[in-house]
């Protein structure tokens, strides 16, 4: 009689379970070789020890020899949630900095180095899914024309893009000048984009969002600008909407794309923060609610209609939040909250994978990064040669 199981082939070793269930088709297949001498036998590896119970041993099967009576034996997953951990350190300490990309390709541009947002960098670096490399400052550009066109240590800039394809605009280091700084950065060097037009002029500390250098949506204060690189020099960058009256408030937090946003916080001055909630159609805002918790520097990743928002701090920096939450489009539900309680970070996504970096907390401005996935934990078990 022939094997009635099937045989998911593992060429790390014969005999391989590779899901939880103990009594899987692979596993199922090698009992009944093993019990049918006139199969060719499938023969698992001796050992006098076992197999560490990690990812690079998942599904292996071995035969105890120094046991009696004989031990089988196999690696599994035991448990299997998503969860913060921490991850590779950033280069550079700052919070409120640009961004753009993806939870395993990004960047981090610019950004405050002290806590009262006296003083700024211009270093930045960039993250591939496993360690921070630094790549050029936004200040080395040669700019053909316009010496303001380039960045020399913004007041939270604002970010959208690629990790190679990425456009970041702001104020130029508290100096007012005729135009808003905005560069471009292609994955090898920084260039300055045309100058933006007087409407975003002194955009400090806003908040960016677009999957491409050429497009995207920042805030200035309560009032949203889109920029068109294809366009003319004078339409590249056009006023949109304004949402939250006449409040001119900053760090407001801004995700998804120029046609579909959400727009979450902000603070007033020193003392007020705020708990906005509008979405963006591209076309208007609408007021959605509150946020349970009022706070500035908040980072979100997601769109209007699903989005996740970390952490922030309120506008004095007298409280951190760990606090994340999930927008459903409706309603604000509970997520699991950061490791640390901090705001003023970037984030970025992939998937149901986020990544948190840099930000200040009670104590320092921060280099740290935390990411949000899938952790699996893995264990020896040993099983029996019967079948069901």
């Amino acid at each position: 009689m022939s094997n009635p199981y099937s045989y998911n082939d593992n060429p790390m070793q014969t005999g391989s379970v590779n899901d939880t269930d103990l009594l899987d088709e692979s596993l199922m297949y090698c009992k009944y070789e093993l019990q049918n001498p006139s199969n060719p036998p499938i023969l698992f590896e001796q050992r006098t020890s076992d197999y560490t119970a990690e990812e690079a041993n998942l599904g292996k099967c071995w035969v105890r020899t120094d046991t009696i009576p004989t031990e089988y034996k196999t690696v599994q997953k035991t448990n299997s949630q998503f969860t913060w951990q921490t991850d590779a350190t950033k280069i550079n300490s700052a919070f409120c900095s640009a961004g753009a990309g993806t939870q395993s390709a990004c960047l981090s541009v610019a950004g405050d180095t002290s806590s009262d947002y006296s003083s700024y960098t211009v270093k930045c670096e960039e993250y591939n899914g496993t360690s921070w490399s630094s790549i050029p400052d936004c200040n080395n550009s040669s700019p053909s024309w316009d010496d303001y066109s380039i960045l020399s240590g913004a007041n939270g800039p604002a970010g959208f893009g690629t990790s190679t394809d990425c456009t970041v605009t702001g104020d130029d280091n508290n100096i007012v000048f005729q135009y808003g700084a905005t560069i471009y950065y292609d994955g090898t060097s920084w260039n300055s984009k045309e100058a933006t037009s007087g409407e975003v002029l002194y955009l400090e500390y806003g908040s960016g969002c677009g999957n491409t250098g050429d497009y995207g949506l920042v805030t200035k204060g309560t009032s949203l600008y889109s920029y068109n690189g294809t366009n003319s020099f004078e339409d590249k960058w056009g006023f949109e909407d304004s949402f939250a009256g006449s409040d001119s408030s900053n760090e407001v937090s801004l995700c998804g794309d120029p046609d579909d946003a959400l727009i979450t916080g902000g603070r007033y001055s020193d003392n007020i923060t705020r708990n906005y909630i509008y979405t963006w159609n591209g076309t208007t805002t609408t007021d959605e609610g509150d946020l349970a918790t009022p706070r500035a520097g908040i980072s979100s990743s997601g769109n209007s209609s699903s989005a996740h928002i970390f952490g922030g701090y309120t506008a004095d920096h007298s409280s951190f939040y760990s606090i994340c939450e999930e927008w459903t489009g409706t309603s604000i539900t509970s997520h699991s909250n950061l490791l640390v309680a901090k705001g003023g970070t970037l984030s970025a996504t992939n998937g149901s994978n986020f990544l948190v970096h840099g930000g200040l907390s009670s104590s320092n401005v921060l280099n740290t990064t935390e990411i949000y996935g899938l952790s699996e934990e893995y264990g020896v078990k040993e099983f029996d040669l019967e079948l069901p």
